[in-house]
């Protein structure tokens, strides 16, 4: 007798592919700015940043939401500018933050 649908108990679970596909834009917006800061400072620098930038940065990148503004204006080390959603900065600070927080709780 074939089987027509399997059971698979997956309750509890991290659903990684449902936040990737139902974010999948939202995230590539994120992505372009952690690769932006990657060429312009190095990889990992970020790690190196004081945790209160990121709090400073969040802070300074909501209150351009709040005013209604979309985008943000970089240069790059060549001095060409991009544009990046203040939504996407908020988003990638609040990631950094939720790094430093991990750490934390890990030296604990």
């Amino acid at each position: 007798m074939a089987v027509k649908g399997g059971i698979k108990y997956d309750e509890g679970k991290i659903r990684w592919v449902d936040m990737i596909r139902g974010f999948h834009d939202s995230l590539e917006e994120m992505v372009k700015i952690y690769n932006f800061g990657a060429i312009k400072h190095g990889l990992e620098n970020w790690k190196l940043v004081e945790e209160k930038k990121y709090i400073e940065a969040a802070d300074s990148h909501l209150r351009a939401i709040i005013k209604g503004k979309d985008m943000n204006i970089e240069q790059d080390k060549e001095g060409i500018d991009y544009s990046f959603f203040h939504a996407a900065h908020l988003a990638w600070n609040a990631l950094a933050l939720t790094w430093f927080a991990l750490e934390r709780k890990d030296k604990k």
